[in-house]
């Protein structure tokens, strides 16, 4: 039993020798507590391989094989390798840390999937369902809803390990997961993705198209090829892999056969990739994703109760950013929002399905108002009021974005504390456009936008708050230090004053007033220190 941990005490004595009655209470507590535990040292164990890369490339000469480092194993696993507290490397020498050998074993002796079920696919496949799951899931956002969610797409993914190439697709996307807590894994992962690739090459060169009964296997394939060409950070096949399964998407869309289901997978997939790149959305978000989810957004709508919203600040002055500035205020306000019945309204699956739909689509029409805005300010001779105007609609429109991304959003999850979508270059770009701006400080075109530039100093000093250290590291936070050097020059000095002007553009109560908490004593702190 782990140190520290309770005892459970059950009345077993010469009296009371039938041991039955106590098994249930006795394998439950065992449970509570050993998984746990359990669990914790699966973690350290994998965060200690990945310190250790250079044993990972260690071969066994006689055979050729890599020996590396995987997830940590579960009780579901069968692979026969060294025990994570191992204090010994293969032939006797001296590991450097905790580590967990895989690539023996097999998990699949009778043949029943088309791919070798080794103890790296075997663990890869638990690390997915452990650790990656969860992430997406359940931080800060786990709802009956959302478990059940979780549910199904373990259901799908076990469930497509019947066809070649998408087995393979599948084990490379949580190969190139488990490749940011140890980058050793990587070439494995890429093994995986050329094997995919060459299968759904062999689908497409049969002829096989959506008529057959071949077709749900190619967008699988494709599907998770997409997946795994974005978590590896490979923008040219991501989007050439996208490009297709836009095609596949409409193809069904035109029979009357669409998997809502997976589209939504890859919506929320090419969210990440825009995120990570800035790119433009692979799906049309302006008018197919607005069509195809039409119905479910008008049904739904008419459940949900109306909310009154306080008008947008004279900043937000595009016709673009005013209507789904709008659209988001109404999905940020069902947060803790309860129907008739008493029940969470994002309990109910088809208000789930309204909420990530129209979250993914206003994400894609934020990316495509940054870049067109970003394109149309490099235009030669523009005035300055137009600049400054333009300025403005990309770091409204990124701070939109990175909103998403914060704390109390699963826009960005992370597995062991590592990102799975490296989306720095949001906060960046927000970064460096609010700097070149400050170019135009004295202009009153400049000071038309200047609340705009409060909340998006906000926004960004979210997640910094909620990473910081008692010591104040100016680079590591950037946002905070600005916005309370402008809310010093506004004479905004109490959250109130500042929730005021937050609300103009997007805010929740219950989501972003953690400013409720620290913003009055930085203020306070600013003031002291006379800065």
């Amino acid at each position: 039993m782990p140190s520290g941990q309770s005892l459970l005490w059950v009345n077993h004595d010469a009296k009371n020798m039938n041991a039955l009655p106590h098994r249930h209470r006795v394998f439950t507590h065992v449970q509570k507590i050993y998984r746990p535990w359990k669990r914790g040292q699966e973690i350290k164990s994998l965060r200690a391989s990945a310190k250790v890369p250079i044993l990972a490339k260690h071969r066994n000469d006689k055979d050729g094989q890599y020996q590396c480092f995987s997830s940590p194993r579960s009780s579901h696993s069968s692979e026969e390798s060294e025990s994570p507290g191992s204090d010994t490397w293969e032939g006797g020498s001296k590991a450097l840390s905790l580590s967990t050998a895989i690539g023996k074993g097999n998990s699949d002796p009778f043949g029943a999937y088309p791919i070798p079920i080794t103890a790296e696919v075997n663990n890869l496949m638990t690390f997915y369902r452990d650790y990656i799951i969860p992430s997406i899931w359940y931080r800060n956002f786990k709802t009956k809803n959302t478990m059940a969610l979780a549910a199904r797409e373990w259901q799908f993914n076990v469930s497509h390990l019947e066809d070649e190439g998408t087995t393979y697709a599948i084990i490379a996307r949580h190969g190139m997961v488990a490749t940011t807590c140890n980058p050793e894994l990587r070439k494995l992962a890429l093994q995986y993705v050329g094997k995919s690739t060459r299968a759904l090459r062999g689908k497409v060169a049969q002829g096989h198209d959506l008529r057959q009964s071949s077709s749900s296997s190619i967008i699988d394939n494709t599907a998770m090829l997409f997946n795994a060409e974005t978590l590896g950070r490979n923008l040219i096949a991501a989007t050439a892999h996208g490009k297709m399964l836009t095609f596949l998407f409409t193809e069904q869309w035109v029979r009357g056969k669409l998997d809502y289901r997976l589209l939504m997978y890859e919506i929320y997939n090419d969210c990440q990739l825009t995120s990570m790149f800035l790119c433009p959305p692979v799906f049309d978000v302006h008018h197919w994703l607005p069509m195809v989810f039409d119905p479910i957004w008008s049904n739904t709508t008419r459940q949900l109760p109306q909310f009154a919203f306080e008008g947008l600040d004279p900043s937000v002055d595009s016709e673009e950013l005013q209507f789904w500035f709008q659209s988001r205020r109404e999905q940020l306000q069902i947060y803790g929002q309860r129907n008739a019945e008493g029940d969470l309204f994002l309990d109910v699956p088809v208000v789930m399905t309204w909420f990530l739909s129209k979250a993914y689509v206003f994400h894609g029409r934020m990316i495509s108002h940054y870049l067109r805005s970003k394109e149309q300010f490099l235009c030669p001779d523009l005035r300055r009021e137009i600049k400054d105007h333009l300025l403005a609609q990309q770091f409204m429109a990124l701070a939109a974005i990175y909103l998403t991304r914060g704390p109390n959003f699963n826009f960005n999850p992370t597995v062991l504390g590592i990102p799975m979508f490296e989306g720095a270059i949001i906060p960046r770009t927000l970064r460096a456009l609010l700097e070149h701006s400050e170019v135009s400080s004295q202009r009153p075109s400049w000071k038309k936008y200047i609340n705009a530039r409060l909340w998006a100093l906000y926004v960004g000093a979210l997640p910094e708050q909620a990473d910081a250290s008692k010591e104040v590291i100016p680079e590591a936070q950037w946002f905070m230090l600005h916005l309370v050097k402008l809310a010093s020059t506004l004479g905004i000095v109490s959250w109130h004053a500042l929730r005021q002007v937050l609300r103009g553009f997007l805010y929740s109560d219950i989501l972003m007033a953690q400013g409720s908490e620290w913003f009055e004593t930085l203020m306070v702190t600013h003031f002291e220190h006379g800065s």
